[in-house]
């Protein structure tokens, strides 16, 4: 039970045990807007003085020693990194890649110029940081734009990068990597290469039924499609177990409603038995597992949680999870 007792894992309305880590989550936001504040106060005061380690001139960086902080990286724009997957689901923060991070919560005014400055200068006087993410989006009404800035080092465990452009739209994400650190944040080895969930889940399953139905039947019909989602749609299929085509777009719609945004949380949502934590044995029960109504989807659940898998390790979504094939569920207790 500790073991998942993180939140990492924890659905909100799931956290009611877990009041001191909630406390401790808490503190560590505090004390990251904190850093963050004190960081922004220090570049808007400090003198000219390049010993000062001061990059703003009349409210700017300065393009000078902007320009030879940014030397000191090798910079990758429009990829983004994960430290989300098995090992961490396992064992919760023991293996580790992710150093240090803060955020500007829409709160302060920064460029992304700005932002950049901070982070690498954050990054630079931290030994432990061999690699810093800057993400930047736009900021909702009323608030400015948001920073956040996620420092790595990837020789104390899995860390792992992909274009990020399926969750692009407005957004600049970029990997700044020591020179000096001799290190690198990997490619995903392997990242299931299916569409993206919802409309061209569905729009493959017709080019099943039917290659000319959608003019991209050719990439959407992928291997990895064949071999770890469509186990899930026949079996569910199977109308000897209460199934058919309308039960299996019911417990997808249900799956997929529930989207957590935590990798780790999800992978729980789906490995888990305990009902108070599965999705398809709790949330989705009636629809995805059984009911008094002749459902029997039982003997599906595994091919589910395979499906399921592989969509929060495809190529085709935002983030992601470090997992490899076959997709298979790692032994709980819980």
């Amino acid at each position: 039970e500790t073991q998942f007792c993180s939140q990492f894992f924890i659905a909100p309305e799931h956290k009611a045990a877990c009041i001191i880590p909630q406390k401790q989550v808490s503190m560590n936001l505090i004390n990251t807007f904190s850093l963050f504040i004190l960081s922004r106060i220090a570049l808007a005061s400090a003198s000219d003085s390049p010993s000062n380690g001061n990059l703003r001139r009349e409210g700017k960086p300065d393009a000078r020693l902007l320009r030879e902080l940014v030397s000191a990286f090798t910079r990758e724009d429009d990829v983004a990194p994960s430290s989300s997957g098995f090992h961490d689901f396992m064992s919760p923060g023991s293996t580790s890649a992710l150093v240090d991070s803060f955020e500007s919560f829409g709160k302060i005014d920064l460029t992304r110029e700005e932002a950049e400055s901070l982070c690498l200068t954050k990054c630079k006087n931290n030994s432990a940081c061999k690699a810093v993410w800057v993400e930047s989006t736009p900021g909702f009404p009323g608030l400015k734009d948001n920073h956040r800035c996620v420092m790595y080092d990837p020789e104390l465990g899995p860390v792992a990068k992909s274009s990020q452009v399926p969750c692009n739209r407005g957004r600049e994400n970029t990997i700044f990597t020591k020179k000096s650190a001799a290190v690198e944040i990997p490619d995903f080895d392997s990242r299931c290469n299916v569409p993206a969930p919802g409309d061209d889940t569905a729009a493959a399953v017709f080019c099943l039924l039917d290659p000319s139905s959608n003019p991209d039947c050719g990439t959407l019909v992928t291997n990895d499609f064949l071999q770890y989602i469509l186990p899930a749609i026949t079996c569910g299929s199977d109308e000897t177990i209460g199934g058919g085509s309308d039960a299996v777009t019911a417990c997808l719609e249900c799956l997929q409603g529930g989207t957590i945004d935590d990798v780790n949380e999800e992978i729980a949502s789906f490995c888990l038995t305990d009902p108070a934590f599965s999705r398809i044995r709790g949330d989705c029960r009636e629809v995805c597992y059984e009911n008094d109504d002749g459902l029997n989807f039982t003997s599906c659940e595994a091919a589910l949680q395979t499906a399921l898998l592989c969509d929060i390790a495809s190529v085709n979504r935002c983030g992601g999870a470090i997992i490899d094939p076959p997709y298979v569920c790692p032994a709980t207790d819980v």
